[in-house]
């Protein structure tokens, strides 16, 4: 209800709740606090579904004019493409501190079972513990080429199941027009969990 109010009531009228202390947190706490026999009514859809056709087929009208602007200028970002020249929106110091990168060890990486992509790599960051990072690089390194070499890694990135693997970090890699991909490594050895600044 805090958040959205009206959707709430309208979640409480489709319940057939009208009660107000039922419609708090408190009753929240106590099972079976709605009476018996309470009817319940079907209402329009609380937010209606995106007609995917629709959507598709106005965002291709927009590319189609050529309405691609910057943000900040309003020049044309594919005019920069189509000369070679890459433009990214711009971010500021604060936003790029929020980023924890740190440099890790690799100890153990094995194939996911299952993927000709994924590599699932034990990455020590100076923790105690190593990290479990799953990352898409196995068309382009075996497991026992990447054991022992030292990597980037995106420390504070929130951790997500991939393959029902839980990864908790991120290996930074370089692309290029290709598709050919490198890790990003230190020049030189460091201290696994070294800050990347």
């Amino acid at each position: 209800q805090a958040f959205m109010p009206g959707t709430a009531a309208k979640i409480l009228t489709s319940l057939g709740i009208k009660d107000g202390e039922l419609s708090g947190f408190a009753s929240l706490k106590k099972w079976g606090a709605m009476p018996a026999g309470g009817k319940v009514v079907k209402g329009e859809p609380l937010f209606a579904r995106l007609d995917i056709n629709k959507e598709l087929k106005e965002l291709d009208a927009i590319a189609a004019s050529g309405d691609v602007k910057g943000a900040d200028n309003g020049e044309d970002k594919r005019a920069d493409k189509a000369e070679g020249v890459i433009t990214v929106d711009s971010i500021n110091i604060e936003d790029f501190e929020k980023i924890d990168l740190r440099v890790g060890t690799v100890v153990d990486s094995k194939r996911v079972e299952k993927t000709d992509k994924l590599l699932c790599s034990q990455i020590d960051l100076g923790e105690g513990k190593p990290r479990t990072v799953v990352s898409g690089i196995a068309k382009y390194y075996a497991p026992e080429d990447i054991i022992g070499k030292q990597v980037i890694v995106v420390a504070n990135l929130k951790p997500v199941k991939l393959r029902g693997i839980l990864s908790e970090g991120m290996v930074l890699c370089a692309s290029d027009a290709e598709g050919n991909l490198t890790l990003i490594t230190p020049s030189k050895g460091i201290a696994s969990g070294s800050e990347v600044r």
